[in-house]
């Protein structure tokens, strides 16, 4: 088991740029908030192909599904 911490972030923007920023800032998770944010599907699927072509994990906080 990996007793590493682990250390993430929000996104609340919808640029890829960013997310690719953030990956490169050493974070070993980031999070694509989707409830609060004007975040659609099509940024946040470019922002999680950012995030993982950095070799990081993405999560997405999805709204209540009526987008």
């Amino acid at each position: 088991m990996d007793s590493k911490i682990k250390v993430g972030s929000w996104l609340t923007f919808g640029y890829p740029q960013i997310a690719e920023i953030m990956a490169d800032a050493g974070f070993d998770w980031l999070c694509i908030d989707m409830e609060h944010t004007v975040i659609d599907y099509y940024q946040a699927q470019q922002m999680i192909s950012a995030i993982e072509g950095k070799g990081k994990l993405a999560y997405v906080r999805v709204g209540n599904g009526s987008r």
